[in-house]
């Protein structure tokens, strides 16, 4: 590991740097622990709705019919994700704030903060019902869903790609394996998404989205504990990784 240690220069730039001053007065390592917490309260919120759901398979249908048009856990979806949107910014701001001068923690960072700000358009892009879309009933909404499910794909594939780098050995390769899990699993998912418009059964899809999705969430979580462990060494900060 190549070290470099912050310059006066530099650590001006940080302390001037806007993300600095947003949230000043939180600890960086709270908010970098949004990260983990905002892993914890996504998986709360899949398990909650699922059960309120009548009716709705675990197993076989997808998270975003949770918070599908008409769906009866919509309402307390987007209660939920208020919540989970402010962690988001929590964190992408708490990484910033503790990258220092290490380059891969600071683009990640960056990738953070823009997924958080472009999570929030989810809120205006739900899908409709499998029923309603069988039946011709899909508008603009579905349209950018779909396309909301690529960009967040791509966004979860550069900052893990390049997260990769931020640490030690063991957490690249479980970075590459987590990539490799979004792939096979990404894959299978897009095979079924006509039968979902088609209202026709989708044996595990649910479980394959979630191995994808939320495999890729908690790979954000284990970002951020190591983040903090390595934060708190003597001597790390300001470290390229």
């Amino acid at each position: 590991m190549t070290q470099h240690r912050t310059g006066p220069a530099f650590a001006a730039r940080e302390h001037d740097a806007w993300y600095s001053e947003v949230g000043g007065r939180i600890p960086a390592n709270i908010l970098v622990f949004s990260g983990v917490v905002m892993f914890v309260l996504y998986i709360a919120m899949d398990l909650i709705a699922s059960l309120s759901y009548d009716g709705y398979s675990y197993t076989d249908q997808t998270i975003s019919e949770l918070s599908a048009i008409g769906a009866p856990t919509r309402g307390m979806w987007l209660a939920m994700s208020v919540v989970y949107a402010a962690l988001s910014l929590a964190f992408a701001l708490g990484v910033l704030r503790v990258a220092g001068s290490r380059r891969t923690v600071r683009i990640v960072g960056w990738l953070l903060l823009v997924s958080a700000m472009v999570g929030t358009l989810w809120w205006f892009a739900p899908m409709h019902q499998r029923e309603v879309l069988a039946a011709d009933g899909g508008d603009w909404r579905d349209t950018m869903h779909l396309t909301l499910g690529g960009i967040s794909s791509l966004e979860f594939f550069a900052m893990i790609g390049v997260g990769a780098f931020a640490f030690g050995r063991w957490f690249r390769w479980y970075s590459f394996g987590t990539i490799g899990l979004m792939l096979v699993f990404g894959a299978l998912m897009n095979m079924e998404v006509a039968n979902v418009g088609n209202n026709e059964p989708t044996p595990w899809l649910g479980i394959w989205e979630r191995i994808a999705i939320e495999g890729a969430m908690l790979w954000q979580a284990v970002f951020a504990a190591v983040l903090l462990w390595e934060h708190r060494r003597p001597g790390v900060r300001g470290v390229e990784g």
